[in-house]
């Protein structure tokens, strides 16, 4: 191989990883919308059939704030939930700022109240879950750690498997495998577009054990020989 086709095939590797990580950031960014739209869409229709009040959204965003507020900094991230989530706001704030929504709710509320109160909830509800996915995102080192201890039992417990001539089944192995990122990604959609507040160290305690079995029974019933 030539230094030309080397050079050539580094600029290719480069240009895949580059949209590859464009690709991933516009799908979070889609992801994201898409839950504030869901969560948006279930506060109208909780205010219309008269499940909550108009103030629903507003005492959910404050209960979150008091939620984060009793986390400790990130360990592994260097990084205090608080502080994350306190520059999040800050940008939606700009962002809010800079199309001019305030002008337009001051103009709606003279003439429009119902609308406006509408918007005002959809802006809260952004603020909660802008709050959500800052504790989603510091959470996720504690699926890593989950994961390799479900990692290292079952290697074990496969090599003990192998040892003593135990059965083996792919059947388990395809099963449980394809749970493994549904386990982290469907806990953490459901989290950012559930109607309620709720202690997010109480809620991640399942999800978190969910994927620990899931990445044990896959390590322990991986093939026997390779």
């Amino acid at each position: 191989m030539t230094r030309t086709q080397r050079i050539d095939r580094q600029d290719t590797g480069r240009e895949t990883m580059l949209g590859s990580t464009i690709s991933q950031v516009a799908s979070l960014v889609s992801w994201f919308l898409f839950a504030v739209f869901i969560s948006s869409v279930i506060e109208w229709i909780g205010m219309l059939a008269g499940w909550w009040d108009k103030t629903h959204a507003r005492h959910m965003l404050t209960e979150e704030i008091g939620y984060l507020s009793h986390i400790d900094q990130n360990a592994l991230l260097k990084l205090h939930p608080a502080q994350l989530a306190d520059k999040a706001i800050t940008w939606v704030n700009e962002a809010y700022s800079f199309i001019g929504l305030p002008k337009v709710l001051n103009l709606l509320s003279q003439y429009m109240g119902w609308l406006a109160i509408g918007i005002s909830s959809a802006i809260d509800i952004t603020y909660t879950l802008v709050i959500r996915l800052a504790v989603v995102l510091l959470a996720l080192p504690a699926f890593i750690l989950w994961g390799l201890l479900g990692l290292v039992d079952g290697l074990v417990a496969r090599d003990i498997r192998k040892a003593c001539g135990g059965v083996e089944s792919s059947f388990v192995y395809h099963r449980v495998k394809g749970w493994i990122k549904p386990a982290i990604g469907l806990s953490s959609g459901l989290y950012l577009t559930l109607p309620f507040s709720i202690n997010p160290a109480l809620f991640f305690i399942v999800p978190q054990l969910l994927f620990f079995t899931f990445v044990y029974y896959t390590a322990s019933t991986f093939k026997k020989f390779i």
